[in-house]
């Protein structure tokens, strides 16, 4: 085997390691914590765990049936309905289709029938026959409901998923009594699966567009209606059913543990968002929805909190303040809901405080800018180098002025040890870039738009700032070395100043965005 082709070889695999090279070498993530609170909305993308329990909103109005309690307490309707739902009324709000598979009874209510009766404090044996005979009853069949509310008597509703790509949110709604609840929504590909843990239940159509159908067995038909003048009572102590999207109460006593980490999958945020009923969109006026879909590889995996009024994180144990709105490239984040607390906590990559990005070399700065110390030590000791090489090395020997001639086949090999190293450096950079912002140039290559050439300059500036701030300096501190043991050659010099850039944009990428965000103000 020739030199040469030796030479190719260990390019080629040097080239093949440092792709695989994980960014994270140099960028670690940062613990972060907020805690919630009612004006606070934040959005998650990417995948998700969910764990706990929910109880619904108390609503004593939900099931209005306080005008029929002497009908109701009569001995022979007692036997019909159930009413202990009446003791501690809670409500979900179910706006999606939703499915409940193999009910054991269904008894189906008509308030028209009741509102019929000519006098509600004396009901004769022909009022009780006619209502008993208008009665409608199922057993074992499944229910399909949209735009229902699902009752409980005060007993939890267990969720334990996990879904592979997803958008949530908590946000306030007043769908229930008109009266603004915190839910959480989640948005997925896959329906929610919900169990109910109590053994009476009910399903409340919210207006007369709200549908629900009754369907046997043999998943035939046989019954629906659109009447909102209409109450389901359900006993059943196994019921489970799924909803898609989901809008779950999260008010206490709940108790959910939610666990986001960037999704393996493509996100599709538009066709996520397309589940939410057009009547509903205000409910969930999840802002900016618009460019979610052009950025969905930046923000998977990202915590979105919007906040009117600003607000504090503490990120690796320092207050920052963000206004109106933040965003948090994350790794992976927990949000936990309980009687005693509600907070937001994980491992941050990246943290946009709404007028600038979160820099750990200056902390302390309202605009994230500091002194660039790397730049500043380095060319320090590349300074007191060239004094020292021209003031008294070049004096003291000066045979190091003669030209040291090398080999020609280890010239070339060090002419293809700088096209290495300024190649892997381009790689590096790119995932370092890729890392940090969830999208670089060499990734978006894939989807040409604005965003590539976007990206395209923020790395050509970076390798230019950096090859002027590190590579430089840390060349002629090399350069000095070799000029000393007598093989002075700008190849090697240059070949370990250009890895610096690398090292430049994991430290400061971020001080640099800032800078820009000086005189580019934020669009959102």
């Amino acid at each position: 085997m020739n030199h040469s082709l030796k030479i190719w070889m260990g390019c080629l695999l040097i080239l093949s390691a440092v792709n695989t090279i994980d960014a994270q070498i140099l960028s670690t993530s940062t613990y972060f914590q907020v805690n919630l609170d009612d004006d606070m909305m934040p959005i998650s993308i990417g995948s998700l765990d969910v764990n706990g329990i929910i109880y619904g909103v108390e609503a004593d109005s939900f099931i209005n049936l306080s005008s029929y309690q002497d009908i109701l307490d009569n001995p022979l309707i007692g036997n019909l309905f159930d009413t202990s739902i009446l003791e501690n009324p809670h409500a979900i709000p179910i706006i999606g289709d939703t499915y409940f598979d193999d009910v054991d009874k269904v008894t189906i209510i008509d308030l028209d029938l009741l509102n019929d009766l000519p006098d509600k404090d004396f009901i004769s044996f022909d009022d009780i026959q006619r209502i008993i005979d208008n009665t409608t009853i199922f057993y074992n069949v499944d229910i399909q409901t949209e735009q229902c509310i699902f009752g409980t008597n005060g007993r939890g509703v267990k969720i334990n998923q996990q879904y592979k790509y997803s958008l949530s949110s908590i946000l306030s709604t007043s769908i229930i009594d008109n009266m603004e609840t915190p839910m959480l929504a989640i948005l997925a590909e896959t329906p929610t699966h919900l169990r109910y843990l109590g053994d009476i239940s009910a399903i409340v159509p919210l207006s007369d567009e709200s549908l629900i159908k009754i369907l046997d067995s043999n998943n035939i038909e046989v019954w629906n209606k659109t009447n909102s003048n209409i109450i389901l009572l359900i006993e059943d102590d196994n019921l489970s059913f799924t909803e898609k999207p989901a809008l779950l109460p999260i008010s206490s006593p709940s108790n959910l543990t939610i666990i986001i980490t960037p999704s393996v999958e493509d996100i599709d945020p538009t066709a996520l968002l397309n589940q939410i009923p057009s009547q509903y969109l205000e409910d969930f006026h999840i802002p900016y929805y618009g460019i979610l879909p052009k950025i969905s590889s930046i923000i998977n995996g990202a915590l979105i909190i919007i906040d009117e009024e600003g607000g504090n994180i503490i990120i690796s144990n320092t207050f920052q303040k963000y206004h109106s709105f933040s965003v948090i490239r994350s790794g992976d984040y927990t949000i936990s809901i309980d009687e005693f607390s509600n907070k937001i906590s994980g491992n941050g990559k990246l943290f946009f405080l709404g007028d600038h990005f979160y820099n750990s070399q200056a902390a302390d700065d309202p605009h994230g800018i500091g002194l660039p110390y790397l730049a500043v030590i380095l060319w320090i000791i590349a300074i007191v180098f060239l004094l020292l090489k021209h003031l008294i090395l070049k004096q003291r020997i000066p045979h190091r002025d003669k030209t040291y001639h090398i080999d020609k086949k280890i010239k070339i090999s060090l002419i293809i040890l700088h096209i290495i190293s300024i190649i892997a450096t381009f790689i590096l950079l790119d995932q370092e870039i890729n890392y940090q912002l969830g999208m670089s140039l060499l990734s978006s290559l894939s989807n040409l738009s604005i965003i590539t050439g976007a990206f395209a300059a923020l790395q050509i500036t970076i390798w230019a700032i950096g090859y002027i701030s590190c590579s430089i300096p840390v060349a002629i501190i090399i350069n000095f070395i070799l000029y000393y043991l007598n093989f002075s050659n700008k190849h090697i010099s240059k070949s370990i100043g250009i890895p610096f850039i690398w090292i430049f944009a994991a430290l400061y990428t971020t001080m640099l965005l800032n800078i820009f965000l000086l005189f580019i103000p934020t669009p959102l």
